[in-house]
């Protein structure tokens, strides 16, 4: 079992520059909002598309009129999905700086999303801020943490002459839409703050905090704190290799990715990628990087595995029909690969606790796999048993499949088509019908 916390993190922004100042119009929790709040938006009443981005996320930098200096609330166009109860953690709302600096972060209850019981069924939700002081310029942010079975799905209007959203995270920097769209996101404005949440000014924030030190290898950034330079520099080189693998083989990895380490005590093990170009690292104490059998985590096939989630979806941005033992069965099955290819790159020489990690890679894998007898009992091992037989009877084939499968309708069969085509094989397409009820929502 996979030692390794998953915390995916989802941020919207929306780029609002020339928004429009319009009146306030129903929507959920409308009352809350101060009676002399102006709306800023850039987008409709309603859209049909929209999206949940898993690992990564959605954005709009708003403009603020010179006099409507204080956020009083937020609203978004969106939509809960996954298991009817919700999950018992909050989702967080951010206020940035045009430096990307955090002015504020406001968590709500995921509960107060509803579930939507059919595609399309999103509804306006607002969420009420202290009046808060902004910048002219400043970005708003929504971080939803989604997984295969739980999520929020946020509006997308298509109607815009200009694209001004993007996708990413905070720490992790963001890239814009490739398509004119918007997110829907709008924010309410006043001249005086109303104070029904508490007032704050600029000179109330706290500083941003900075991290201790940063360390280049290759084509990889780390930056980290609470751990040594020796196992910084090795994150770094594991890292590069791991992506040197991908982009050989025909995978979409960013040309520089971003580690981020931060090890503290009361920190969670957690190991998780923005899906763009950034891993993110949490440690209670530097034990934890040692081999497994002394830490329980897996930290180099963690790295290799986490560049496999970056690897799909780069390419496949939109998976609301992805199950589980698609997406963690994925990157389970190549994070064990590569674990091998970076062992016979690197060595044992280059992690500071030096062992043989070839265990934690295919060896351990095709235990698991040998072991299954239902792919119920375990749905990632089933998963990564699909892509070991795909990848086995087509090599290479897997990066064309990824993007066969981008453009393709998403139910098992239009994915199944994509699989035979991208593999060029009849018997491709029946090899994934039969996993299909596994890697497909129903």
């Amino acid at each position: 079992m996979r030692t390794f916390v998953k915390t995916s993190a989802t941020v919207c922004l929306v780029l609002a520059t020339g928004a429009v100042l319009a009146g306030v119009g129903p929507t959920s929790g409308q009352d809350q909002i101060p009676k002399n709040a102006v709306r800023l938006t850039y987008v409709g009443d309603t859209a049909k598309d929209y999206r949940s981005l898993g690992a990564s996320g959605h954005a709009v930098l708003f403009q603020r009129a010179d006099k409507l200096p204080f956020v009083e609330a937020v609203q978004i166009f969106a939509a809960r999905y996954g298991y009817p109860q919700p999950p018992a953690e909050d989702f967080h709302l951010y206020l940035l700086n045009d430096k990307f600096q955090i002015l504020k972060d406001l968590t709500y209850p995921y509960g107060m999303i509803e579930r939507t019981s059919e595609s399309g069924d999103l509804r306006w939700y607002t969420l009420v801020t202290p009046s808060i002081e902004v910048p002219m310029r400043f970005y708003v942010a929504l971080s939803f943490n989604p997984h295969q079975t739980k999520g929020i799905y946020l509006g997308l209007d298509k109607n815009v002459k200009q694209a001004h959203s993007f996708i990413g995270l905070p720490d992790s920097g963001f890239q814009p839409v490739k398509e004119p769209s918007d997110w829907m996101v709008r924010v309410y404005m006043s001249e005086q703050p109303s104070g029904t949440k508490g007032i704050q000014r600029p000179a109330e924030r706290k500083p941003a905090q900075s991290v201790a030190s940063s360390i280049q290898t290759g084509s990889v950034d780390v930056v980290y704190s609470g751990i040594g330079a020796d196992y910084a520099a090795a994150i770094g080189k594991v890292t590069d290799a791991a992506r040197d693998i991908y982009t050989s083989a025909g995978y979409n990895l960013p040309s520089r990715i971003r580690v981020r380490v931060e090890c503290s005590p009361g920190k969670a093990v957690g190991l998780r990628t923005d899906g763009i170009g950034g891993i993110f690292l949490t440690l209670p104490g530097p034990e934890k990087l040692l081999r497994p059998s002394q830490s329980g985590t897996f930290n180099i096939y963690g790295l290799c595995h986490e560049c496999g989630h970056m690897a799909m979806y780069r390419t496949l941005p939109s998976r609301p029909w992805m199950t589980t033992a698609f997406a963690e069965g994925w990157a389970h099955y190549i994070g064990s690969e590569v674990t091998d290819r970076v062992f016979a790159r690197l060595g044992i020489a280059v992690w500071p606790d030096a062992y043989d990690y070839r265990a934690d890679g295919t060896q351990r894998l095709k235990r698991q796999i040998a072991a299954l007898k239902t792919p119920t009992e375990n749905p990632v091992a089933a998963g990564a048993k699909f892509f070991m037989e795909i990848d086995a009877a087509y090599p290479n084939k897997i990066p064309q499949v990824f993007r066969e499968m981008a453009s393709a309708t998403p139910t098992a069969e239009q994915l199944a088509a994509a699989v035979g085509r991208a593999c060029r094989s009849p018997e491709a397409e029946r090899l994934f019908v039969r996993h299909a009820a596994i890697l497909v929502k129903h």
